[in-house]
C-alpha cells in the first residue's frame, strides 16, 4: 500500500484536482496511478509504504482515473483525497485541553489505522502510549513532548513496537502541532 500526506505545496494526481497542504490518500496494493502527476509550484509531501515499491508497467490507462489491476483483501480501501482541514475531528480528552482527531483511514478488523492529529495552543495533558501497541508518529508541524522529557520537533519521526519502554504518554505540545500517527493494536 502507498498512503501520502501532503505536508505543503500542491501536487495534481489526475490533472484535474489539486492535493494541497492537509490532503491525505490512501491506496492500495495493486493500484494503476501516476498517469499526469505534477505540481505547479512544488511540493513536500510525506510517502509511507506498506512494503517495498513494485513498479509494474501498464498499458496507457483508458481514463486519467486510478483504477485497481486486481482485487484487494486490504481493509481499508482506497481513499482519492481525504481533505484533513475540512474534515470532521473528534475530541479526545477534556474539552479545555482536549486534542482533535480525525481517522484519515482504518482497517478495523486488522485493528489499524492512520490519524491525524491537532493540538490546542500550549497544549498540556496526557495521550497514553499503550506499549501493547504499535506507534509510529511523524510532526508535520510544531513539536510534542514525550513524558520522559523527549521532545520531536517539526519532520520528527519516531517508531515504537509492541512491548516497548517507556515513556508512556505524549504530555505536552506547542500551538499548531500537527502529529501524523499510525497506530496497530494486534
Amino acid at each position: 500500500y502507498e498512503e501520502a500526506f501532503v505536508m505543503d505545496g500542491d501536487v495534481t494526481l489526475t490533472g484535474r484536482e489539486d492535493l494541497v497542504d492537509g490532503s491525505y490518500l490512501y491506496r492500495p496494493a495493486g493500484i494503476v496511478h501516476g498517469h499526469r502527476e505534477s505540481a505547479r509550484d512544488g511540493c513536500r509531501v510525506l510517502i509511507k509504504l506498506g512494503k517495498t515499491l513494485d513498479f509494474n508497467y501498464q498499458l496507457p490507462p483508458e481514463s486519467e482515473d486510478e483504477y485497481p489491476i486486481f482485487a484487494t483483501t486490504d481493509g481499508r480501501g482506497h481513499v482519492l483525497h481525504l481533505r484533513t482541514p475540512e474534515a470532521r475531528f473528534v475530541s479526545l480528552g477534556a474539552e479545555d485541553a482536549a486534542v482533535e482527531a480525525v481517522t484519515m483511514s482504518e482497517d478495523a478488523p486488522a485493528r489499524a489505522y492512520s490519524q491525524l492529529l491537532r493540538f490546542p495552543r500550549a497544549w498540556r495533558g496526557e495521550l497514553p502510549l499503550d506499549p501493547a501497541d504499535s506507534w509510529e508518529w511523524f510532526v508535520a508541524r510544531g513539536a510534542v513532548e514525550l513524558s520522559d522529557g523527549t521532545r520531536y520537533l517539526r519532520d520528527g519521526y519516531s517508531f515504537r513496537p509492541p512491548g516497548h519502554a517507556p515513556p508512556t504518554a505524549i504530555t505536552g505540545a506547542e500551538a499548531g502541532t500537527w502529529l501524523l500517527v499510525w497506530r496497530n493494536t494486534d
